[in-house]
């Protein structure tokens, strides 16, 4: 494992990150408008507890976007280490069931999935 090999699995890794966060945040945004809610301040006040940053008046919506795509971005490098690495994350055991939207039940047999 070369140099190179690492830095390339970590630029991998961060673009990932990048492209998954924005697509969630897309997302959530749709999910938040469509329902009338505010949007979470969480990301941002999670930053003021380890950061020494206070946002300034009506500004926290956008430090609360920064953090939440700097941390989703940040967390893809380690990602693409473990992928360089061979560490897979393993396929899903459970898919979505037509009749409940949630997955096979495994207390009865009215989705037509077995017991587990």
């Amino acid at each position: 494992m070369r140099i190179g090999d690492i830095a390339s699995a970590m630029g991998k890794g961060l673009f990932a990150g990048a492209v998954g966060t924005a697509a969630m945040t897309i997302s959530s945004t749709i999910e938040q408008k469509a329902r009338g809610r505010d949007p979470s301040m969480t990301p941002a006040e999670a930053a003021g507890k380890v950061l020494p940053i206070e946002p300034e008046e009506g500004k926290e919506e956008q430090l609360s976007t920064l953090v939440h795509l700097a941390y989703g971005t940040a967390w893809g490098a380690p990602r693409g280490l473990l992928s360089l690495l061979g560490l897979r994350v393993p396929p899903p055991r459970r898919s979505i069931s037509p009749r409940s939207g949630v997955g096979p039940c495994s207390c009865c047999r009215s989705c037509g999935s077995p017991r587990r």
